[in-house]
């Protein structure tokens, strides 16, 4: 025999003050005679498989919680001892994207949702690293370089994106796909030395460190700038001096992009330097 359901009952605040008989009593309702309603449904993914331990919520229409119930092996779940009324239900689950709301309005009895159809949240995997070529047997940190990102399917390489190195030579791209990715510079002054620089993305590794190292195109131009640092009085070179290189950008604020100690006689060099507005800054080493 089934047993009846009541409605949880409180009373108010009893104070006890010394030796008397307290009477309380309870009228206890059925739960079936106020709250009869009830929903059940299933959540599902993309490709229509049913999901566990998803949390389906249930609001009123200004969004205060009333109840919430986890979906079994099955991908259904079941809230049932729901006054009458309208109601808004969700399924969330904290691997997916938050699916459309379902609004709905219950005067008695049972009714069956429609499926909650969960997409799968798209993970994020940055590739990033720097560009640079030695030159003067110098390391060049190279900016406003173009670097193309491609993914390789079937052997074939599908270009993806293109990205411009920062003013410190940075590049970093994101994709969303595990997978092989090919990337290389697309760039009229420079191309990828190594020509073999592919990149494996696997789920459990989210940020991959590479670095390129380019070369020049025989039809770059002689960029450089390049001078002596010396002691004004006695115009003897200073050795060990520390040179930066920065870029103005419109407003006229300062980037600092590359940086060297003069050598032995005094001299620096920046090689590689794109048009644009610099200024070069001069300290001695503390």
């Amino acid at each position: 025999m089934e047993t009846d359901k009541y409605l949880l009952n409180y009373s108010e605040k009893i104070t006890v003050t010394g030796p008397e008989q307290i009477i309380e009593n309870f009228d206890l309702s059925k739960i079936n005679e106020i709250n009869p309603c009830s929903i059940s449904g299933f959540v599902k993914d993309s490709i229509g498989k049913t999901l566990e331990s998803v949390t389906v919520n249930v609001f009123t229409i200004d969004f205060e919680p009333v109840t919430h119930e986890l979906t079994l092996s099955s991908g259904e779940y079941c809230i049932s001892n729901l006054p009458c009324g309208d109601y808004i239900v969700l399924a969330t689950e904290s691997d997916y994207d938050i699916p459309e709301a379902q609004l709905i309005s219950l005067s008695g009895g049972h009714i069956v949702l429609d499926d909650f159809i969960l997409i799968k949240k798209q993970q994020g995997f940055t590739i990033y690293g720097i560009v640079w070529e030695f030159y003067h047997e110098i390391i060049q940190l190279l900016n406003q370089v173009d670097i193309q990102i491609s993914q390789v399917i079937n052997g074939e390489k599908i270009p993806m994106s293109v990205v411009t190195t920062a003013d410190d030579g940075e590049y970093m791209v994101e994709v969303h796909e595990t997978g092989t990715y090919f990337i290389e510079i697309r760039d009229r002054y420079y191309e990828t030395k190594d020509k073999s620089l592919y990149v494996e993305v696997i789920s459990e590794v989210s940020h991959i460190s590479l670095n390129i190292e380019a070369i020049r195109v025989n039809d770059v131009p002689e960029c450089t700038i390049n001078g002596t640092v010396r002691d004004k009085n006695t115009l003897i070179a200073i050795k060990g001096a520390t040179v930066l290189l920065y870029l103005l950008d419109e407003d006229q604020n300062e980037h600092a992009i590359d940086s060297m100690l003069t050598d032995s006689n005094g001299r620096y060099f920046f090689g590689v330097v794109r048009e644009g507005k610099y200024k070069i800054k001069v300290k001695l080493q503390e």
